[in-house]
């Protein structure tokens, strides 16, 4: 495998990146400890399925619900609390969540883990803060892109999480494991080679009921390895080719892997004048 498909070894500050998003993460959670819901609250039956709740100081006008990367065995909720403040200033309630890391819970065990905590909690807040579907966006960095896209399309639930979100933004996930488990970087996930039928959603049959409400909208860095970009293209094309999906797949010019959060952080991004769209329910078609 080369390495260049680890998208930590392609961006080679990235670890600098993450600590500088550690570091404006930990300033706004202090600044906004007065308007956190909930701190380290569970959405799930495993001790380590938690989210933190970040509230504007008014009635929250969208919901933006956020599962970060790292490869499924490493990063936390709390690296990532700075994509929550600008959006938060401007109205939305933005959930930031971590999950039990592999190899300590097998992939298959922490995806079907994830559909059913996302399905749940994105109806509870919904409820609680009588929001619509069109008000509600799924975001997935990374392995957190391949854990909510499988959210949306495996959902084993009675009540499918598609029918409760307006937008869902995959940002350079992860889909094919097959990949994965040529990685050097396996033996800290733990994956099975017997397990890809399963974990990888580029080759998994599509099994679910679309009701074709929920926008898909693909982000990926101009700088990303481009071995990483073939296999989340292969990803689009496969669910376009199932003519499942309203699906748009963008490509930002400048950004790796990592600065892809900045992205999503930003209001005024491509992404993000995209995301603060939910807030006044129009139907956005395209990035501008």
């Amino acid at each position: 495998m080369d390495p260049r498909f680890n998208p930590r070894e392609a961006t080679l500050d990235s670890e600098e990146i993450v600590s500088r998003y550690k570091g404006l993460s930990e300033t706004f959670r202090l600044s906004a400890v007065r308007n956190i819901s909930q701190l380290d609250a569970s959405y799930g039956p495993d001790p380590n399925a938690r989210y933190d709740l970040f509230l504007p100081t008014t009635h929250p006008q969208s919901l933006l619900l956020f599962v970060h990367g790292g490869f499924w065995f490493s990063r936390d909720k709390s690296d990532f609390s700075f994509i929550a403040k600008a959006h938060v200033e401007l109205g939305s309630a933005v959930g930031i969540l971590t999950y039990p890391k592999c190899p300590h819970i097998a992939l298959p065990d922490l995806m079907d883990l994830m559909s059913g905590g996302l399905n749940r909690l994105v109806q509870d807040l919904q409820s609680r803060f009588a929001l619509e579907s069109s008000q509600t966006a799924l975001i997935g960095h990374s392995a957190g892109a391949h854990l909510v896209a499988n959210a949306i399309l495996h959902s084993g639930e009675s009540a499918h999480i598609a029918d409760y979100v307006g937008l869902c933004v995959l940002a350079s996930g992860i889909y094919d494991t097959d990949l994965v488990c040529e990685m050097e970087l396996n033996r800290f996930i733990g994956l099975d080679r017997n397990e890809t039928a399963i974990t990888s959603l580029v080759k998994r049959p599509i099994e679910f009921k679309y009701p074709g409400r929920c926008q898909f909208v693909s982000i990926t860095g101009g700088r990303e390895p481009v071995c990483w970009q073939k296999q989340v293209d292969a990803y689009m094309d496969r669910l376009v080719s199932e003519k499942a999906l309203s699906v748009q797949a963008e490509v930002l010019a400048g950004h790796d892997h990592f600065t892809l959060l900045e992205a999503l952080s930003n209001p005024s991004s491509e992404v993000g004048l995209l995301i603060d769209s939910l807030k006044s329910k129009t139907e956005t078609s395209r990035l501008s």
